[in-house]
Parts: structure tokens; C-alpha cells; sequence
């Protein structure tokens, strides 16, 4: 008796388990996506639909003026709930002696190739980059192969106005807020759109995200 192997189904067009596609690395073997995270080309999102729409609900259309330094720190982190559901996280972050906590905001970017990570880089941190014109920049950039976390948080901040507390503190605030959403809206029109940038399709639980700067995690 005589077996055939069936040969597997192609994906569907548009829509790639990033698993699926390995990608060569230059020291051999190869490089695989967690099997969360999706390349989503704009072939699979509805006509004049933008791509991240498929996953995430929209961003903020404009954005407050950046306030002037020292600027004063968010006492309600409602306002970074779009971020949030995009993986953005608000997580404890120490001076170099580990005495002081305060709070900053990250997000770690996942892209295809190593040029296109360097490309993301230059973009964000260049000299005409994105910090740049926003005169605000990361306290941290960790660089791996193919990922880009930002830590944001302003060093030269104060308490809200409310607190009478006037001696100056690090913190996040509106810039921070600013920078993080440009960041992303810059990822998700050049990158996650022409399919050189990954977007974790696994829901984040933004109810383990703090409501105030007190119920950072450590």
C-alpha cells in the first residue's frame, strides 16, 4: 500500500503565525517569533482601515501641550489606558544606588530585521528624531537583535500642584505620556504597516496596571 504525505495547507494570506517564519541568522541556525505575536499586513484589515485598528482600539487623535519643565507628575494614570492596551506598562524603576523608587513607562517593540530596528532607533532617537522635536527623551533604551524597549519618565519633575510638597522628584508625566504615544503611532504607521514590526496579538490585562503612582509594582 502506497501513503502520499498531504502537504500542509498555506496560511491564510495577510495574517502569518511569526512562528511559522523563521528567519536566517548570520551566526546560523535560526531566529522564530513567540507564537503570540503576528505580522498583520494591510492586505487583511477592511479598505482605509489602518492596520493596528484590527487589534487596538484607536489613539488619541491630538494630544495636550507638553508642559514646561519642571513638569508636574500624573496623579491619575487613566490617561495612559491607550497605552496600555498596546503592552506599554507602568513598573517600578530605581536610581543607580537603589535607594529611591519612582515610576516609569515602558513598552518592548518586536520588528522582523535587525536593519529595521536600527531603522526604529534613528527614527525615535536620531538627531531629526521623534525625542528630538519633542525635546524629551528616554531615561533607557535596552537593544537586542530585533526588539527596542523605551523606559520613559522625567527627571526634572514635581508633584502635582495639589501636593504641597514643592521639591522636585523623577515621575511620569505628560511628556512622557506625549512621547510614548508618538512612539507608538510612529510604529504602527511605518512598521506594524508594511509588516516589519510585530504586535503581540495576546490581550493585555490592563487591570494589573496602576490607577496612581502608588500602586506601582516593585
Amino acid at each position: 500500500m502506497n501513503f502520499a504525505l498531504r502537504p500542509r495547507p498555506p496560511l491564510p494570506s495577510g495574517r502569518v503565525l511569526a512562528s511559522r517564519c523563521p528567519h536566517r541568522c548570520p551566526l546560523g541556525g535560526s531566529l522564530s517569533f513567540p507564537a503570540r505575536i503576528r505580522r498583520i499586513s494591510s492586505q487583511s484589515a477592511p479598505e482605509n482601515t489602518h492596520v493596528a485598528s484590527v487589534l487596538f482600539p484607536p489613539l488619541p487623535k491630538s494630544l495636550p501641550e507638553p508642559p514646561a519643565y519642571p513638569c508636574p507628575h500624573l496623579t491619575n494614570f487613566d490617561a495612559l489606558k491607550p497605552l496600555y492596551q498596546r503592552h506599554w506598562k507602568v513598573c517600578a524603576s530605581y536610581n543607580n544606588a537603589r535607594e529611591v523608587k519612582t515610576e516609569a513607562l515602558e513598552k518592548k517593540f518586536t520588528l522582523t530585521k535587525y536593519r529595521h530596528t536600527l531603522e526604529f532607533f534613528n527614527d525615535v532617537m536620531g538627531l531629526q528624531g521623534i525625542c528630538a522635536q519633542e525635546k524629551h527623551h528616554p531615561i533607557g533604551v535596552r537593544f537586542t537583535f530585533m526588539t527596542l524597549t523605551f523606559s520613559l519618565k522625567t527627571s526634572n519633575a514635581v508633584p502635582a500642584q495639589s501636593s504641597s510638597d514643592a521639591s522636585r522628584s523623577p515621575g511620569i508625566t505628560l511628556r512622557d505620556m506625549r512621547l510614548a504615544t508618538l512612539i507608538e503611532k510612529h510604529f504602527e504607521d511605518k512598521f506594524v504597516s508594511s509588516g516589519h514590526g510585530l504586535e503581540s496579538t495576546d490581550p493585555p490585562d490592563t487591570r494589573d496596571q496602576p490607577s496612581d503612582p502608588t500602586g506601582i509594582v516593585s
